[in-house]
């Protein structure tokens, strides 16, 4: 399970903040990092798009894998820069239509999300539900109106 004292605390920092740009990499803590054992990305939205929807339902990962490395385990954080968060369902494979495809072996995973904010930036984190780990940053994104 995540921490919510290491979650709090980058929320704060976040909160303190007031710009987009000091959303933290990593919530702060002494735990180790969230590792699914090999390299995982965003792929729907990709890594620094702009103007994504905000009924999207879902966002995806891809993964270097040839088989479900997630096992069931792992889902999505999202952190705004006012320290918001929105967490994601259970990473769930998928076909990775419309994903992008950055390994030689690619497997793809959905995790469904609520409605998110208009002109906002957010930070995907991937969390292992299991573990009490630093979840990983995968990359960012913004919305559109």
């Amino acid at each position: 399970m995540l921490r919510r004292g290491s979650l709090l605390a980058a929320l704060f920092a976040a909160a303190c903040s007031g710009s987009t740009t000091n959303i933290p990499q990593t919530p702060p803590g002494s735990l180790p990092a969230c590792n699914p054992g090999t390299q995982a990305q965003l792929s729907v939205p990709i890594n620094g798009a702009t103007g994504v929807g905000t009924q999207t339902g879902y966002v995806q990962v891809v993964l270097d894998a040839k088989t479900d490395v997630l096992g069931g385990v792992w889902n999505l954080i999202l952190l705004d820069a006012q320290g918001n968060t929105v967490v994601g369902g259970i990473l769930y494979p998928a076909s990775g239509v419309g994903g992008t495809a950055p390994y030689p072996t690619n497997e793809y995973y959905n995790a469904t999300i609520p409605s998110l904010g208009a002109n906002t930036i957010y930070k995907a984190f991937l969390n292992k539900t299991s573990s009490s780990c630093q979840p990983a940053l995968l990359g960012s994104f913004s919305t559109g109106q």
